[in-house]
């Protein structure tokens, strides 16, 4: 196989799900079958990934602030929010979020700049409504795009071991054969993906947020109120 960094030409997937289903000359599955099987695999290992929230794939996006608008479009592949930052000047401000419940309490702005967020469907709305230009940064967890044969996608550590695995598993079950050994192949790689998804950071574990540094106080102390 031929890898870029980080990366598995998808075509060699669909190859080497043939390979250990040990179906590399028959048709009776044609590649754009078993590229539907890795598609299936690789967002079944994508979703165990961002779901440890060790920011393997992380996008950003700008949401352009107009005066008196409160909902703006999220990203149209946002899968998971990770935050929002609210530029104030030379300086950035992280948001926080508030329910349905508190929809009363922020009714006037603080110099005119929204300083909550609530998700509604693909939108989101902001708190209070802006009353000039502004922007603000978007940190989220992108969606798997659909895989493409002739492109490249994003693996870590070896992961692309357990897609074709798990796509020849499923393979062999279409057929109706034997997978036991590959089925206690998935089951040691998935032990060895989960141990190694957490604590991507080992000089600095996951820790508790101080909300205290990062709640509304923040902007009184730098407006001076």
């Amino acid at each position: 196989m031929t890898y870029a960094p980080n990366q598995v030409l998808v075509s060699d997937l669909v190859t080497g799900a043939r390979q250990r289903a040990d179906m590399l000359n028959t048709q009776f599955v044609t590649d754009a079958e078993i590229l539907k099987l890795v598609d299936s695999s690789y967002r079944k290992l994508y979703n165990e990934i961002t779901n440890r929230y060790e920011n393997y794939y992380v996008s950003t996006a700008t949401i352009t602030l107009v005066p008196n608008q409160q909902d703006y479009d999220l990203p149209s592949d946002l899968l998971k929010l990770l935050g929002f930052d609210i530029s104030a000047g030379d300086r950035q401000f992280t948001m926080q979020p508030w329910s349905l419940n508190e929809r009363n309490r922020l009714i006037s702005g603080w110099v005119g700049r929204p300083i909550r967020y609530i998700l509604k469907g693909g939108q989101v709305r902001f708190t209070p409504t802006a009353q000039q230009p502004g922007t603000v940064t978007c940190y989220y967890v992108p969606s798997p795009t659909e895989l493409i044969t002739s492109e490249y996608v994003e693996v870590f550590n070896g992961y692309d071991e357990y897609i074709m695995v798990d796509a020849a598993i499923m393979l062999k079950q279409k057929e109706e054969s034997d997978c036991q050994i590959l089925l206690i192949q998935k089951a040691e790689l998935t032990k060895m993906i989960m141990d190694n998804l957490e604590g991507r950071d080992a000089g600095f574990p996951q820790k508790m947020t101080d909300m205290a540094r990062v709640n509304d106080s923040a902007w009184f102390q730098f407006w001076g109120m």
